[in-house]
Parts: structure tokens; sequence; C-alpha cells
């Protein structure tokens, strides 16, 4: 897609949707099985291999609010879009995964919009969530590392969960650079039944999110390692 130097913040903000897809399993590319199609993997995914990973250690995970703004921006996208399901990992009957892919990386940097992903069930009828990431950081961080929060969601199966909710996040960047020794840049997030954030929502997006400020340094994140042809793939895994 092309560039936009003369648009603004705001339109790139109603561009977000169609900039970041979750996807099934259609080629190889890059050693991971994916598609441009708008809908979730599935089945068997190279993904599932247990991949060297580098975990980072910039920063605690924190509680985090969502402007008033950015929640009206993201219901209405959630209105134009439907959730998706995660789905189980290999050989595992616990462990779920789908995969983001956010396109216009430059762009999104360059107006500093925030990315806020399509709503996700971790399983079926489980639990929604959705995804906020500030490609140049947010407090602590601003400027000099990618900021990600975990936002749950309210959903017709939420009576029938038990709540705070308690799992494990593990959020991952793909390793792209077809390197044998690949390096996934990751980070977890333990739910704590205490925190606001893991709570029954009584709305559709829970305000406070919980993740990194400083979930990576913004270099990094976005270097060649992990963004190919001004896309990057983020994995994101729910442990039960």
């Amino acid at each position: 897609m092309n560039d936009r130097p003369h648009e603004t913040a705001a339109g790139v903000g109603q561009r977000i949707r169609e900039d970041v897809t979750c996807f099934p399993v259609q080629e190889q590319r890059d050693g991971y099985a994916v598609s441009q199609m708008p809908v979730l993997l599935s089945g068997v995914q190279r993904c599932d291999l247990n991949l060297v990973s580098s975990v980072g250690n910039e920063d605690n995970p924190t509680e985090h609010p969502c402007g008033a703004e950015e929640i009206k921006q993201w219901n209405q996208q959630l209105t134009r879009s439907n959730p998706q399901t995660a789905v189980l990992k290999m050989g595992n009957a616990h462990d779920t995964f789908f995969i983001m892919e956010i396109g216009e990386v430059s762009q999104h940097r360059r107006y500093e919009t925030p990315i806020l992903s399509d709503a996700v069930y971790s399983y079926r009828f489980e639990r929604l969530m959705g995804i906020r990431i500030y490609p140049n950081g947010v407090g602590t961080g601003r400027g000099t590392h990618v900021a990600i929060f975990i936002h749950l969601m309210k959903s017709t199966f939420d009576d029938l969960l038990d709540w705070p909710y308690s799992g494990t996040i593990t959020v991952s960047a793909l390793d792209r650079s077809g390197s044998r020794a690949r390096s996934d840049f990751s980070r977890i997030i333990q739910a704590k039944p205490n925190l606001l954030a893991f709570q029954q929502p009584h709305e559709a997006i829970c305000r406070t999110g919980y993740g990194y400020e400083r979930f990576a340094r913004i270099q990094e994140f976005f270097g060649p390692r992990y963004v190919k042809d001004n896309t990057l793939l983020l994995k994101i895994e729910f442990s039960r």
C-alpha cells in the first residue's frame, strides 16, 4: 500500500482494522504457514515448534487505562468485524494461539496511532480479548519502547466462566530473518486475579488493560529480524 503523506492520524486510525488481520494456513512464508485471508489460523502450524525465544526483561507488566477516544474507536472497529477464535496448539489439549498480521508498520510509527486488534476468543466459548499496541510507546517508554496491553472484552459466555481470569498470555514478535536459529521476541503476561484488568467485564471493552509500557526497544522490535515487507507477525498464546 502506498504512503499517505497528507493523511491525518485520524485517517490512519480508521484504517487500523484493515491493517491488522488473522489468517489460516495456506502457504509457506519465511518458514511459517500463513495466508492473506482475513480469518484465523487452523491446523498444523510451524509456529507450534519449540523455536528459540528471546524473552525480554525491559520492565514489569502493569495496568494501563485506555483513553475514551480510543475506546470509542475500538468499539466502532469491533462492530465491523466478527470475533476470531484461537486454536489449539499442536499436541496440546490446553494451550491455544492465534497470529496477528500488522501491516503498514512504517505508517503506524510515523502517525503514532495505536494499533487496536479485532476481538479474539482464547478458545471456543471462553474469554474474549483484544490487544492494544503503541508503536512509538507510551508513559515511561514513550519514544524508546513499544507498548503492548491485553484487554478483556464482554462476551456471551462470561456468566458461564470462572472469574477473575487467572491464565497466562505470551506475546511474541516472530523472527522472519530466515535464520536457522530462530529468535522470537517473547514477553509473558501472567493474569493477577486481584487486578481490575482481570475481573469480569461489564463494558464491551474493559478500559483497564494489562501489559508492558516497555515491551521491547523500538529499534529491535521493528528491526529487519521481525519486520519484512513493512509487515510484522505477532503470535499470542493462551495457557489455561
